[in-house]
């Protein structure tokens, strides 16, 4: 598996997490998986106050909103 999210600190308490999964930033079993092992860890740490997504691909326009389904392992996604 290969890594898909890069992670900068601009600032203090400011994560940027970049999604490149090229051609189209596919978001795929590998990519939940690895977003769900970084918001772990980050959720862990008190000085993380915002984590800003963005797209490695400037070319990328379009988004979508995830939610997990409390309790559940389904994932509804909703194009926007």
């Amino acid at each position: 598996m290969s890594k898909q999210i890069e992670l900068s600190f601009p600032a203090p308490g400011l994560v940027r997490a970049t999604f490149n999964n090229p051609p189209i930033n596919l978001v795929d079993p590998d990519t939940i998986f690895e977003l769900s092992d970084l918001i772990e860890k980050l959720e862990t740490d008190p000085e993380i106050k915002v984590i800003v997504f963005e797209s490695g691909d400037s070319d990328f326009r379009h988004a979508a909103r995830f939610s997990l389904q409390p309790g559940t392992d389904r994932i509804e996604v909703d194009k926007i």
